[in-house]
């Protein structure tokens, strides 16, 4: 190991790529010497370095000992790979985070850049060289679609130099982007990313993906009537220019669902439609569960990185498993994520190299690339196919309905009621979900009996405010615990949605046990799909198909449930947590460990993007939208509603301390004082001063503890 002589920290928002290129400058060596001496490369050339680093960050941080803390939050907080991975399943992340971790063999073969080209604000490079004395490449200004600095609203520059020379900035080597999109909707664009980008979310493909199907459901757009509407309002929208994939129905009805893989370029633009408010979509999107962690291995005891699917799908220690033959490894990875439903008959060669395997629930052989089976989920298309004989099955587990004409799960059935002899027409998964005859019990609704249904559902906790009219037209529900009131499409709110302020979808695990408790054991979830949850019940083995917030709902309902009839008496359920009361007690424990609420906006804390939330909350009670017995219960701990004029006047009080203990305001820049660097931030005022930054009240405060600080150079 060769420890790094000289280690600057990185400045605020530095990409990976450029803290690199600045360490060998720091340590006045080539960059070929730094990259073949700390990156573990050999015969290293100008240029080898891609902007998008991989497989030199595992060796750049060893050679850090330790000057950065962890090893995924070093490069989670140098990297855009959080943003990029928004669009990634769970598997691609894997394949991604591979290879950075792992060594580079056949079973870790390339994968495609987050991005190829740097990108940099000039106004930016002329800001940094002033603050900092030298420029550098930010994070920020790499991140997929993005053509504007969001910070000053302007066309990025690209770089079109020769490789390895960007941190350089000559100018000559950079040149403005082009686009045919209004800077308008660019900047809007930017905007929106850059929110999720500070968000530091952890998320993934399947989650945007349903979360982009909600957004559009909700704003009135349903597959049942192939989206009509949906292209006119999208071309009439005021940023239409941002769309670029082509027709949207067929975007939404067959690559959305399909494709492994879609990009930020492609989904963006209709979260920015369906969800105008970021803050909204950011409080729906996060997951429990961490995007990338650091383990001690406890054969070697090295320290390395992974995903948490990759622990799930038997990837192990990267260093002990290099003295492994990948033959083995390829054979234990596919028990693991075919659950040992598959068998290899040839070897195993390259990740493109097709293998022969034998499906032993069917029999049939088939040829897969590893690369699918291990991280697209090619399998055998009999997993996939629901056939007639198992349609059946299901539909008459109801007692006394009869499958008449089944052709696919896309296509209505025809179903036959034994009771009343009538044969009807509905959805596959529509019957499986709501089983009943459509003569018998047609599906009618009133205002009165949809009010009815919503206290049956809720009691008092929502109230009518616009009501049930038809089922084309949205109902109003206030929720009386934060006041807030949405529209909802009728039968969403029958089928669990809920305030989007408030409510919170449980974690699978949480769910299951949460089911489970609640009936005794009668119900249990045996498997997940992309919309849906299948329930079984235990003692008659009749399954069922509900969406997760469904579940729920007929977890927490007022009334006893007929959809999950609990035979052997209900167990009391805790309703759960709203999302609002989930981060207040995050803001409680974050109190009571550090003694203040004083937050940073970036900060995580226990798995939860706390700062980020609190600057919801100011938001929100400037807006508004706050209601009083939230505002009262944070002004209860001490809640700071704007947290950077209280620091801003600590300082200044600071400052007026240090006048009169001194008998001087002169303060030169590196003086510090109460162990802060005061002189650097009475420097920074004068600096916002002549940058026409430094708002009038803050000037004459100032003044009074110094007359001449806006005059004399200090």
């Amino acid at each position: 190991m060769s420890i790094i002589p000289i280690i600057k920290k990185p400045y605020p928002d530095e990409l990976l790529y450029s803290w690199i290129h600045r360490m060998a400058d720091e340590n006045l060596l080539s960059f070929t010497m730094f990259s073949n001496t700390f990156l573990g490369t050999k015969h290293a050339k100008q240029g080898d370095l891609t902007p998008d680093v991989r497989l030199e960050f595992r060796e750049f941080y060893k050679n850090m000992y330790r000057h950065y803390g962890s090893m995924d939050t070093m490069y989670l907080g140098l990297t855009t790979f959080r943003f990029e991975s928004m669009v990634m399943t769970p598997r691609q992340q894997t394949r991604y985070v591979n290879r950075v971790f792992r060594g580079n063999d056949a079973l870790n073969s390339s994968v495609n850049m987050a991005f190829q080209k740097i990108k940099i604000c000039n106004v930016c490079v002329k800001e940094d060289r002033q603050e900092f004395g030298q420029p550098y490449i930010h994070r920020a200004h790499q991140l997929s679609g993005v053509c504007t600095c969001h910070k000053h609203g302007i066309k990025l520059s690209i770089y079109c130099g020769k490789k390895g020379h960007e941190c350089e900035f000559n100018e000559k080597d950079y040149q403005e982007l082009s686009s045919d999109i209004p800077l308008k909707s660019l900047q809007a664009f930017t905007n929106y990313a850059q929110a999720l980008f500070e968000a530091e979310l952890n998320t993934d493909a399947y989650q945007i993906k349903t979360i982009v199907f909600d957004g559009i459901r909700e704003c009135g757009y349903q597959v049942s009537n192939n989206y009509y509407g949906l292209k006119e309002a999208l071309d009439n929208w005021e940023h239409a220019n941002l769309w670029n994939a082509g027709d949207i129905t067929s975007f939404l009805k067959i690559k959305m669902i399909s494709a492994q893989y879609v990009t930020i370029e492609e989904v963006f633009p209709l979260l920015m439609f369906a969800y105008n408010d970021v803050s909204i979509l950011i409080k729906k999107l996060n997951k429990s569960e961490a995007l990338l962690e650091s383990f001690v291995c406890n054969e070697c005891g090295r320290e390395y990185c992974a995903t948490p699917a990759s622990i799930k799908d038997g990837w192990g220690c990267p260093y002990c498993e290099e003295s492994i033959p990948e033959q083995d490894r390829f054979q234990h990875l596919v028990k693991t994520i075919g659950h040992g439903r598959y068998k290899t008959l040839t070897n195993f060669r390259s990740m493109d190299a097709q293998v022969r395997f034998l499906h032993k629930d069917c029999g049939k052989e088939l040829s897969i690339k590893p690369r699918g089976f291990l991280f697209e989920g090619v399998r055998c298309k009999c997993e996939s196919i629901v056939t007639e004989t198992d349609a059946r099955k299901l539909v008459e587990k109801t007692p006394g309905f009869q499958l008449v004409k089944f052709t696919s799960t896309n296509d209505p059935v025809i179903i036959r009621h034994e009771k009343c002899g009538c044969e009807f027409s509905c959805r596959y998964h529509k019957f499986l979900n709501f089983p009943g005859c459509r003569v018998c019990n047609p599906p009618i609704m009133t205002a009165e009996i949809y009010k009815e249904r919503v206290k049956d559902l809720v009691g008092d906790e929502y109230t009518i405010i616009k009501p049930f009219t038809s089922q084309q037209e949205k109902v109003i529900l206030r929720h009386n615990i934060c006041g807030c009131e949405q529209a909802y499409k009728p039968s969403a709110f029958l089928d669990g949605q809920r305030c989007r302020k408030c409510s919170s979808l449980l974690p699978h695990k949480d769910l299951e046990s949460t089911l489970e408790r609640y009936s005794s054991g009668q119900y249990i979830i045996i498997s997940y799909g992309r919309n849906v949850c299948t329930v079984m019940d235990t003692e008659t083995g009749k399954t069922i198909q509900m969406a997760p917030l469904k579940i729920m709902q007929e977890i927490t309902r007022k009334t006893p449930s007929s959809l999950l009839p609990a035979k052997q008496g209900y167990r009391e359920v805790q309703k759960p947590e709203s999302i609002w009361e989930h981060a207040y007690q995050k803001l409680l424990k974050y109190a009571n460990e550090f003694g203040n609420v004083n937050v940073p906006k970036r900060m995580a804390y226990d798995g939860f993007n706390l700062g980020l939330w609190c600057q919801h909350q100011r938001d929100d009670r400037k807006n508004g939208t706050l209601n009083e017995m939230r505002i009262q219960q944070l002004d209860s701990i001490g809640f700071s509603w704007d947290p950077l004029e209280e620091e801003w006047m600590r300082r200044y009080d600071q400052y007026g301390r240090y006048a009169k203990q001194t008998g001087s305001p002169y303060i030169s820049k590196r003086t510090d004082f109460e162990g802060e660097h005061l002189g650097v931030w009475v420097n920074t005022q004068r600096l916002r001063y002549r940058n026409g930054k430094l708002s009038k009240e803050r000037e004459e405060r100032l003044l009074k503890i110094n007359p001449n600080l806006f005059h004399n150079e200090i």
